[in-house]
Parts: C-alpha cells; structure tokens; sequence
C-alpha cells in the first residue's frame, strides 16, 4: 500500500498504519464531532476537505521526495507519540 486515504469516520486501525510506516491522511466528508475526531491526532495525520485531499495528492504523486518526507515525518511523529504509552493492565493493576 503506497498511502491509506480515510474516508468519513477514522478509526483506531490508522494507529497500525502509522506505526507501520503506511502514508496515511484523512478526508473530512461530513462534518464530525470531537468524539469522532478525538480518535487521531490531526498534527500526525493531516486532514483535508475531499478537494485539498485531491490536490495534495496530486502534489505528492508529482514529487516524490515530497511524498518520501510526508511518509518519514509522519511516521517518525507517530513513533514518538506512543513513547511511554503503558498497556491497560499496567493501569489497572496498579491500583
């Protein structure tokens, strides 16, 4: 897979993804709550209306060292985001 496009409601799978190092961004379709946001950081993976998406696209297809960049620096972002996450059963057994 070169790039995961999300489409509509982004899941927890995007969490995968970026650990992987797949390419991900998303497309707001609908307007959607925080709740429905509050599942990605927008910082790591970018979102755009389905016009812009179509356009960055466009762009990365064009260059791809641009595209190489957005891939390191989203993956590396990723990784460091989940640096000292601790498993629910450290948390629950904890107390």
């Amino acid at each position: 897979c070169d790039v995961c496009v999300g489409y509509d409601s982004p899941t927890s799978g995007l969490q995968d993804l970026i650990r992987e190092g797949v390419p991900s961004l998303q497309i707001d379709r609908r307007p959607l709550s925080r709740l429905e946001w509050s599942i990605i950081d927008a910082r790591i993976v970018p979102r755009y209306a389905v016009s812009e998406g179509l356009e960055r696209l466009g762009f990365m297809h064009a260059n791809p060292a641009e595209f190489q960049a957005f891939a390191q620096r989203q993956h590396e972002a990723g990784l460091a985001s989940q640096l000292g996450a601790q498993p629910l059963r450290h948390w629950l057994l904890a107390n």
